[in-house]
C-alpha cells in the first residue's frame, strides 16, 4: 500500500497464519477488525490462508464503517459483520458461504437421488403392469 490511504493487512495476516502453524495456535480463530479499505491480497497469502483453513483455523471479519469487502477478501472470512458507526448497529453480512454451498449441494444430491428413485420406481411399476397385464 502507499500513503494514499488504505490498510495493508497482509503483514498481519502473514504473522497470524505463521502463528496458526504453531502448536499453541492450531485450530484457532482470527478476527480482523478494519475499515477494509485495502487492496486485494496476493496469491501467496491467499494460498497460505486456505492451507490454514484446511487445518481447521477460522477467519472472521468486523468491518467498521460502510465499506464492504472486495470479492477476493469475501472468500477468506467465514463470517463477516459490519458495524455501522452512524446507527451503532452490527449486521451479519455473510454466514459462512461455504456451509451454504455445502447445504445446497446436499439438497441437490438428495434431489438427484429422489429423481433416480422416482425413475426406478416408475420403471418397476411399468414392468409390473406389463407382466401382470391380461393377455
Amino acid at each position: 500500500m502507499s500513503f494514499h490511504g488504505g490498510t495493508d493487512v497482509a503483514p498481519a495476516l502473514v504473522k497470524a497464519v505463521d502463528m496458526m502453524g504453531t502448536e499453541n495456535y492450531r485450530k484457532s480463530d482470527l478476527l480482523v477488525i478494519s475499515d477494509f479499505v485495502m487492496d486485494n491480497l496476493n496469491d501467496g497469502i491467499m494460498q497460505r490462508i486456505e492451507t490454514a483453513k484446511k487445518n481447521k483455523n477460522r477467519f472472521f471479519s468486523l468491518t467498521i464503517g460502510s465499506f464492504y469487502l472486495n470479492q477476493s477478501l469475501n472468500t477468506i472470512f467465514e463470517n463477516q459483520w459490519v458495524y455501522d458507526t452512524y446507527s451503532s448497529d452490527v449486521r451479519e453480512l455473510v454466514v459462512n458461504m461455504k456451509k451454504i454451498m455445502e447445504l445446497f449441494i446436499k439438497f441437490l444430491n438428495i434431489f438427484i437421488y429422489l429423481s433416480i428413485f422416482q425413475t426406478i420406481y416408475g420403471l418397476i411399476l411399468a414392468l409390473f403392469y406389463i407382466y401382470f397385464q391380461d393377455p
